[in-house]
């Protein structure tokens, strides 16, 4: 896309039938990053241009996914927001690629940068972001803050995504934040029952099958993965996976992607 993969002829098709914007939301370090990563992959695994949105303005994703020298460009999500009306064109600017994955763009906020960085943003800037994006890819993946109540970006990608992947680790901690936020969403305009609950980074010693009673039916459960794990404490989250202990964290990872993008 854009000097990276052009699109197919039917790509257009694919979108109409297939594609669409979903947004991966939950408590705090249960593996929403993780999870959005990997399923971008999977889904450029698959030769389908994905971008990938990093709502976090907290702690960059950038500079932890990779080294700086596998990234092309140099652009800030902040800038984005910050322009008096968003469209394909400061969107393209301020993209960043990965040059091992032709079929990846990503938007995040830079190195160093935070929510004071640029000027404040509003609801309408974020709904020409989601808008210029569904333009741009076949699949859009927004890595949303857990702190809905404080990120524009965050709050409103709940409201216009077509998909909502609600994440939470199975400990009480997580069924404690939850137990915090969801009264903010309690109004129908959020269609909260009708996320898609998934537990992330379940150890085996957890008892994520209990935790339903909890949460509610749960559609996936991501298992932690030592692989997912080293490539996290080295800077290499973008890598593909490929250690034989990993095949039960991709297997959950297809089975996502074939349950909110039906691939």
């Amino acid at each position: 896309m854009f000097g990276r993969k052009k699109w197919e002829k039917d790509e257009t098709a694919v979108r109409r039938e297939l594609g669409g914007t979903v947004a991966v939301w939950g408590t705090p370090d249960c593996g929403k990053t993780v999870t959005a990563v990997k399923a971008a992959e999977y889904l450029t695994g698959k030769g389908h241009n994905v971008l990938l949105v990093f709502a976090d303005c907290e702690c960059s994703v950038f500079p932890y996914g990779c080294a700086p020298s596998d990234l092309i460009g140099d652009g800030s999500l902040g800038r984005v927001l910050a322009a008096p009306k968003v469209d394909e064109a400061i969107v393209k600017e301020n993209c960043v690629f990965y040059k091992k994955n032709k079929f990846l763009t990503m938007l995040g906020w830079r190195k160093g940068e935070n929510r004071f960085s640029h000027p404040p943003y509003d609801d309408a800037r974020v709904a020409e972001l989601i808008e210029a994006a569904e333009g741009m890819a076949t699949f859009v993946i927004i890595d949303c803050c857990s702190h809905v109540a404080t990120d524009v970006l965050s709050a409103n990608a709940l409201l216009l995504a077509d998909r909502v992947i609600r994440m939470t680790g199975c400990d009480l901690k997580s069924v404690s934040f939850l137990a915090s936020q969801m009264p903010l969403l309690a109004d129908s305009k959020w269609n909260a029952e009708g996320h898609l609950r998934v537990i992330g980074n379940a150890f085996p010693q957890e008892a994520s099958g209990s935790a339903e009673g909890v949460l509610g039916k749960v559609a996936c459960r991501m298992p932690h993965s030592l692989e997912v794990e080293k490539q996290f404490l080295e800077g290499e989250l973008f890598m593909e996976l490929c250690y034989k202990e990993s095949r039960p964290f991709r297997a959950e990872v297809a089975r996502l992607c074939r349950e909110v993008f039906g691939i």
